[in-house]
């Protein structure tokens, strides 16, 4: 079910590894240590080497911690009202250059919501690190440092130099009237309507050091604000930089393809995607149709029927909460295929067969 990080030499990675073996050569020629900056700004090769280490010492079991994975390929720009502006998976989706201005995301099924960044007031612009990366020096030891995933998700990691660094930073979200902000058991953050539904998320907070060891940090929701509190400063012999961040995420699903099947009738497959992935374990620490799973339930499957209108039968709805109340026990996998052959039937008879007839 969970999708395993990929460690292969992308043109991200590549191009961080050298901007990470001219900071080691920095530090060899001067005497300094690229990776302990507890009064300095940190520039884009200690981000660098920070986002890269982070990304080698995460595992299965930890996606969100392989933030140079699955790096959307996006023009990147340091000049004009916006660092990145594109459409990813039906997630349409905005990077400032001047942190001041908002990020924002929103999609056909989703109205759009600006994202207001920590310390923006005296943060510099925007300093592009690859396509899909940029970074911003909040002046004050940390760094700001939006990752836009190939899903049209976004990782606004924060990268913490060293004690002096704040241990808290907050994010305001423009939501619709009516919208509100709620926290679930597994520290994930729901953004809903006024009528409850789903909007956007963020996944549950993480913070590593520089060694991989975890570091306390949750958030913390006052009205339309979340603040992640990273209390890096509290435990003994930690090694900077510490990592952390908000994972904010739209779509379910990478995509959604039908397929005629000679004879019986047709066949849509949904992948989920890692956004998606998230949200699905979720719903696994919450209680029953609570939290995670309560988003793939409702707005799981409107973004599946807005990608694929024909999927809109009883059968293939059945199918599909199948698949969201079963997937993760049953090893599924993050593909979910809804057939429009069969009946409608009981719950306990879709589970019988592990969500389709075998």
């Amino acid at each position: 079910m969970i999708r395993k990080a990929l460690k292969t030499l992308s043109p991200v990675r590549i191009y961080l590894g050298v901007l990470v073996s001219a900071a080691l050569m920095a530090s060899c020629l001067w005497g300094t240590s690229v990776a302990y900056a507890e009064t300095v700004p940190l520039d884009t090769l200690e981000v660098a080497e920070a986002l890269t280490d982070i990304t080698n010492i995460s595992g299965p079991t930890v996606d969100e911690m392989a933030v140079l994975d699955s790096v959307a390929d996006v023009p990147t720009n340091r000049t004009g009202d916006n660092a990145i502006d594109a459409t990813i998976n039906g997630v349409e989706l905005t990077i400032p250059v001047d942190p001041s201005d908002p990020l924002t995301l929103g999609s056909a099924t989703s109205p759009v919501v600006e994202i207001g960044l920590p310390y923006a007031a005296n943060a510099s612009d925007a300093e592009v690190l690859d396509n899909g990366i940029v970074v911003y020096d909040n002046q004050n030891g940390s760094a700001t440092v939006p990752v836009v995933k190939d899903d049209g998700s976004v990782q606004i990691t924060t990268v913490i130099a060293g004690p002096q660094s704040p241990s808290r930073y907050s994010y305001s979200l423009g939501l619709p009237a009516g919208g509100s902000l709620t926290v679930i058991d597994d520290g994930a953050v729901l953004a809903v309507d006024k009528t409850g539904k789903f909007i956007l998320g963020i996944a549950p907070a993480w913070a590593r050091d520089a060694a991989g060891r975890t570091v306390p940090t949750y958030y913390a929701v006052e009205g339309d604000v979340v603040t992640q509190v990273v209390s890096h400063s509290a435990v003994k012999d930690v090694e900077y930089p510490v990592v952390a961040d908000p994972f904010l995420g739209i779509a379910l699903f990478d995509k959604v393809t039908k397929k005629t099947v000679s004879g019986k009738g047709f066949r849509i497959t949904a992948k989920l995607s890692w956004w998606g992935e998230t949200m699905e374990r979720a719903g696994y620490v919450s209680p029953v149709g609570v939290g995670g799973q309560a988003v793939m339930y409702a707005a799981g499957w409107d973004e599946v029927k807005s990608k694929q209108s024909s999927v809109n039968k009883t059968t293939m709805h059945q199918q599909y909460n199948c698949h969201v109340a079963l997937g993760w026990v049953l090893s599924i996998g993050d593909t979910w295929d809804l057939e429009s052959w069969y009946s409608t039937h009981s719950v306990s008879w879709w589970t019988q067969r592990g969500c389709n007839e075998k």
